[in-house]
């Protein structure tokens, strides 16, 4: 079976750009693993900025789940994470990695696209969306992670008319009319450069990468390995070689 992609997310990190303008930080420049520890180890270092690099981590959330499908090492990104953050490993009971954001009291959280109405209180000219950078080896052109979660699929076991019909019509949806492409009046993100639509600056963001040729990370799914939040614990607790090469088997 194949399909187009018909709705995508794009994930990476969410910043607070008022809180980064406090420390003498801009967006923009943060585009490398060791531009982004330099500003989380300032952030760390300045006790009168009154709030944390990171937001915490949901044990059972997506961001989690994003990092422990990470084409790569993820090991000196979590050392930086969980030495900048207060929060450290958090469940649905616990404060939202969310909420830490809105009320300022961190730079970042780990999120997606779609999550933009939940920062309905925050203004746009503060909020936006970073790759999600983990120390690799080139990082000069990475865009966010992004995962398909809908396809456009055509049935085979129908009339030839009907399909040809039907492979028509997906032909109009995607190919623009006078600059602009029928599908945005769907009013649903799609992972295509000749589309346009967005409703919110995290998903504007998306939609340059594509349009610029980014290289963006592609998720087929999002899961946490089994075992592998336990395991980024104990490393946490304990941060030996041998306990991460425990969590990096359950990663491999």
């Amino acid at each position: 079976m194949c399909g187009l992609p018909a709705q995508a997310e794009g994930f990476g990190l969410i910043y607070n750009a008022e809180l980064l303008r406090k420390a003498g930080q801009t967006p923009g420049d943060i585009t490398s693993f060791g531009k982004l520890k330099e500003v989380a180890q300032h952030i760390s270092a300045t006790s009168a900025l009154k709030f944390d690099s990171f937001a915490g981590l949901d044990r059972e959330g997506s961001a989690l789940a994003l990092l422990t499908g990470m084409p790569g090492d993820i090991r000196q990104f979590w050392d930086l994470y969980m030495g900048n953050t207060a929060s450290g490993f958090v469940t649905k009971e616990e404060s939202s990695p969310t909420l830490e954001l809105i009320e300022g009291k961190v730079a970042f959280c780990i999120g997606g696209t779609r999550e933009y109405g939940l920062f309905a209180t925050m203004s746009e000219n503060n909020l936006n969306i970073l790759p999600l950078y983990i120390g690799t080896e080139s990082e000069a052109n990475q865009g966010l992670c992004i995962r398909v979660d809908n396809y456009w699929c055509v049935r085979s076991d129908v009339s030839k008319s009907d399909i040809n019909a039907t492979l028509d019509f997906l032909d109009y949806l995607l190919h623009p009319v006078d600059g602009v492409a029928p599908v945005d009046g769907l009013e649903i993100f799609t992972p295509y450069a000749t589309a346009s639509y967005y409703s919110s600056p995290l998903e504007k963001t998306l939609r340059e990468q594509i349009a610029a040729g980014k290289k963006l990370i592609v998720f087929s799914k999002i899961a946490i390995p089994e075992g592998a939040a336990e395991a980024l614990e104990a490393y946490t607790a304990d941060p030996t070689d041998e306990n991460w090469a425990k969590v990096a088997e359950i990663l491999q």
